[in-house]
């Protein structure tokens, strides 16, 4: 049974993006099934379906939506980006949208509408932040490390991957280099430029009130 103080320290480590890997390992069976668990059994407004979850451990397919990433600028004048390698994980979830149209309308508002599955609205965002928080969590409890990606960019390569679908966000999963600084690129220093690049990394503090 986790202890509060083992299950802080995996709350504080899950808020960290892992960007290299040790590719020689493979996620367990059995913890994808459990990550499976995370995403599926997950609230939402009025336990009505948003998504669907992708995971893929095609090392193919992954190192070709990875090419797709170059839009992680780390210097503008003169300008230069590169990949984000979260997105070399062992593992890569990805969140699609996946609207229950037959259940009709949700809301007044989209009664009044006529719409059911007409638009991107907030249930579906919160829906995919829950469950993608839920995976996340779930990954560093069996041990894994993290590292998200918001899939804005590479659409082209995207869309001849996945086809005319949603992409809310992908998740990789996997276990680190323990070589490597968790903030070195995954392919420093063989990628052109990286000889010295480190991820920059930010911390926040969120204000928390106790009323009684």
């Amino acid at each position: 049974m986790l202890t509060n103080e083992s299950l802080e320290l995996i709350l504080t480590k899950s808020q960290r993006c892992q960007r290299n890997w040790d590719l020689s390992k493979q996620v367990k069976e059995e913890d994808l099934q459990t990550l499976k668990t995370a995403v599926t059994n997950c609230p939402s407004k009025q336990n009505v379906l948003f998504y669907k979850v992708i995971f893929i451990q095609n090392r193919e397919i992954i190192e070709k939506i990875h090419k797709s990433t170059d839009s992680f600028v780390y210097n503008f004048e003169p300008r230069k980006a590169t990949t984000n390698a979260q997105i070399l994980a062992n593992t890569v979830a990805v969140f699609i949208r996946d609207r229950d149209v037959a259940l009709g309308p949700r809301t007044e508002k989209e009664y009044a509408e006529g719409t059911t599955n007409g638009k991107i609205d907030i249930d579906e965002f919160k829906a995919v932040g829950i469950a993608a928080g839920y995976l996340n969590l779930t990954a560093h409890i069996l041990g894994y490390k993290t590292g998200f990606y918001g899939a804005q960019h590479g659409q082209d390569t995207l869309l001849e991957i996945f086809g005319k679908q949603y992409i809310f966000c992908m998740l990789g999963i996997g276990y680190p280099d323990e070589t490597k600084h968790r903030r070195d690129h995954h392919l420093n220093p063989t990628l052109e430029g990286l000889k010295d690049y480190r991820y920059n990394s930010l911390s926040k503090q969120v204000h928390v009130e106790e009323w009684k």
